[in-house]
Order: C-alpha cells, then sequence, then structure tokens
C-alpha cells in the first residue's frame, strides 16, 4: 500500500479528518486497551483450521498469514477484532489487495453504513447495536441501559471473507463456534453465505437492542402510572436518542441488504440471495420496530407532561382557592383595622359579630367551591 500515510490516532470525525490526505489511515472512535487478534479460519465441509497471528514487532507473520489465506482452495475467515491499530490494518490490506480508500473506511467508526463494489472484492460497512447493562452503582428506579453502535467492516472475494470488528463483543461468537463445529450450513457453502451469516448477526443485535429499549418504556411507563419523578424527563430523552441513534443505524443498512440482492457478480450465488432477502425483510422489521417505539417514547413524554401539568394545577387550584377565601377577609380587616375609632368602645359585640362574618364568607366560599366541584 505505498503513498498512503499511516497514522494512529483517535479523535473525532471532524478533527481528525481535517487535512488528511484521501486514503490516510487515522483511527476516528474510542480505542481499546487490549491490542488487536488476528485470527484465521479455513474450512472445507470435511476439515477446518484455525489459526491465531501473532502480531510481532515488523508484521511480517501477520502478512504470511494472510497471503497463505488468500491462496488457499478453501473458504477462509480472516477475523479481526480492533481497528485502531493503523499498522496491522495496512499490513492486512497490503496482503490482502485492498484499496487505500477500503481501508480508510474500516478504521473510521463514524463511517455511514454502505456497500462498495471493487474489482476483485465486495466491501460491506455496517453498525451493530449492543444494549449496554446498567451499572452496577446505579440506584435509579428506571434502567440505565444505553445504546452502543460499533462498526464493522466485512470485506467478501470468491473464497474469502475479511471481518473487522471495533471491539470484541462476542456477536460473532456463534458463527465461529458453528464453523468449528461444522454446525448449519456454514461449512456447506462458500464464503458469500459466511458473509451472510455474519449480516445475520448483525441484525439479531438489532433485534435485542430493541427490546433493551422496550423495557426501558416499560419501566418508564409503571413508574409513570405509581408516581411522576422530575428525573425521568432525562430519561425520556435517553431513550429518544438512543432510537434516534437506531435509526440512523440501521436505516442505511437495508439499502446494503438491498444491494447485495442485486449483485450480479460472481461473489453472490443466486442460492445466497434467497437468504439475503431474509436479512433485508428483518432489517425493514426492525426499522418497523424503531420507528413503532419512536411513537411509544413520545405518547409517554406526553404523558409525563401531562400528568406534570396536572399536578401543576391541582398546586396552582389549591392556592387559588386559599387567596380566594382570605381575599375578603383581608379586605374586611383591613378596613375594620384602619386608624378609626374602634368599634369595642361603643358595641361589645363587635369584635366577635367581625370574626362570625368571616367565617360565614369562608364558609360560604368553600360551599360555592365544592358545590362547582373546584374542590
Amino acid at each position: 500500500m505505498s503513498g498512503v500515510d499511516v497514522r494512529k490516532e483517535t479523535g473525532s470525525p471532524i478533527t481528525a479528518q481535517m487535512g488528511a490526505a484521501p486514503g490516510d489511515l487515522i483511527h476516528i472512535g474510542q480505542a481499546p486497551d487490549s491490542a488487536p487478534r488476528v485470527s484465521i479460519m479455513e474450512f472445507t465441509r470435511r476439515e477446518y483450521r484455525e489459526e491465531q497471528c501473532p502480531l510481532d514487532e515488523s508484521l511480517h507473520e501477520l502478512a504470511r498469514c494472510c497471503a497463505t489465506a488468500m491462496q488457499s482452495e478453501a473458504v477462509s475467515w480472516i477475523d479481526v477484532r480492533g481497528i485502531h491499530d493503523a499498522a496491522v490494518i495496512a499490513r492486512i490490506g497490503d496482503a490482502v489487495g485492498l484499496h487505500p480508500l477500503t481501508c480508510e473506511d474500516i478504521m473510521n467508526s463514524s463511517q455511514r453504513p454502505k456497500a462498495e463494489d471493487f474489482a476483485d472484492y465486495r466491501f460491506l460497512a455496517v453498525k451493530m447495536a449492543r444494549a449496554l447493562p446498567p451499572p452496577e452503582d446505579c440506584e435509579a428506579p428506571i434502567p440505565a441501559a444505553q445504546i452502543d453502535l460499533q462498526h464493522i467492516s466485512i470485506v467478501v472475494t470468491e473464497r474469502v471473507v475479511i471481518s473487522f470488528e471495533e471491539r470484541d463483543t462476542g456477536a460473532f461468537d456463534p458463527v465461529r463456534q458453528h464453523v468449528r463445529t461444522a454446525r448449519g450450513q456454514v461449512r456447506q457453502r462458500g464464503a458469500d453465505y459466511l458473509a451472510y451469516a455474519l449480516l445475520d448477526a448483525v441484525v439479531d443485535q438489532y433485534f435485542a437492542a430493541i427490546n433493551a429499549v422496550s423495557e426501558r418504556i416499560e419501566a418508564i411507563e409503571e413508574d409513570l402510572a405509581e408516581q411522576a419523578a422530575e428525573d425521568m424527563l432525562g430519561e425520556i430523552h435517553s431513550v429518544k436518542r438512543d432510537l434516534i441513534h437506531l435509526r440512523r443505524a440501521v436505516w442505511p443498512l437495508r439499502e446494503v441488504s438491498q444491494s447485495l440482492q442485486s449483485d450480479a457478480t460472481r461473489m453472490v450465488a443466486k442460492s445466497t440471495r434467497a437468504y439475503l432477502r431474509d436479512i433485508h425483510d428483518h432489517t425493514v422489521q426492525v426499522i418497523e420496530l424503531v420507528d413503532t417505539m419512536r411513537d411509544l417514547i413520545g405518547g409517554v413524554r406526553d404523558y409525563y407532561m401531562t400528568v406534570m401539568s396536572n399536578r401543576m394545577n391541582s398546586v396552582i387550584r389549591v392556592l387559588t382557592v386559599v387567596g380566594t377565601i382570605f381575599l375578603p377577609l383581608t379586605f374586611i380587616v383591613g378596613v375594620y383595622g384602619m386608624n378609626l375609632a374602634i368599634p369595642e368602645t361603643r358595641w361589645p359585640w363587635a369584635y366577635p359579630a367581625v370574626w362570625a362574618v368571616m367565617a360565614a364568607i369562608a364558609a360560604g366560599l368553600l360551599l360555592v367551591f365544592r358545590k362547582k366541584r373546584w374542590l
């Protein structure tokens, strides 16, 4: 990959790309503490071999493993977990013949999901959603799970699939287990079916994330039914943001799955396109569920605002009744307390009479308010 400026930095999509030339390898995203891991699985219907590629300082062994996998007659899966090391991505790109712009997209975790065709391979960039568990020290009554979006890149050739995970989350563990144990049809089919299996694992994570969001909405509704708290509005907006991120990530995935169905190249067999249609259907279902969740959280927010408004109206109503009752009483004692001759000097019963009039006014107002159902 001559002519490519290999840099290793982490930053925001805007600041990290400012001044960079096309094809510069700049990691954009949060870099994990662990080093990348690269493993290679080669398999046929009857045979299977797995190898962990050592990442020495020169990365010569990594290049050898990748070049061997590209030349093998079996189906090979180059599994890369960790995209923050520019030198590793550059060496893999050199060994398998990736375009510099492809390597740049692999390291850019903010890359929009897309599908691109090159002469010898097809490149897929997707987002995988994962629901984070609430923190152990969280004392809030509502679960604080959030949605974590991870960048996944998949390169598909005739016999080789290269997957790049931003972090090792275990989402592809079922596919790895199927390859090791020859379960399912992964070992019976080619590289295109393996790519389908990886995409299917990504879409399955969306259903798990939506289920977590649904549980959060149910918890908010239950707490609203019991008693509305002021901090619930922040949780409602947090759920709304998660749904926006989910929709932004899954909407382009529909375009990716649709482009794979109409693939007229040799990299996707006709028998595999039926499975890709299934992914497209699941993607549309995810989009519909996300839209439904957005409507639900919008209704919860309106319900919360209604509850808080009714509570405020109740407080204002009580204060208004109290003020209305004391208004004529204040007028009476104001007139009665003017700097004039005190009535008690001439009529001893005047003082209790004033108290009786004020009590009658207050009682009469209370009866009127109760009759009008203001109390």
